[in-house]
């Protein structure tokens, strides 16, 4: 019994010294590791990739309006032309 008390003590007073640590120096606990920069450039990848994502579906979502919008007013006969002259519909 005296072993498990002695045992428990000295974890709990561990995990204090080290939760102590840790809020006074959070940068010692923070080394910058190998592992660390790999995720940081995944991280930063694939931030980057869904920034890129959320932009292209921005603009097809806008393509889709205006091209909704042109079909829903178009009427016989009406030829609709990009800014080139290209017809696009007719």
């Amino acid at each position: 019994m005296i072993f498990i008390y002695l045992l428990i003590a000295l974890i709990s007073r561990r995990i204090r010294i080290q939760i102590r640590t840790s809020f006074e120096t959070p940068k010692k606990m923070q080394e910058n590791t190998w592992f660390d920069d790999l995720l940081d450039e995944l991280y930063i990848h694939v931030s980057r990739a869904h920034s890129e994502k959320l932009l292209r579906e921005s603009e097809v979502q806008e393509l889709s309006s205006r091209s909704d919008a042109v079909l829903d007013h178009m009427v016989e006969g009406v030829a609709v032309t990009d800014t080139k002259g290209h017809v696009l519909l007719h």
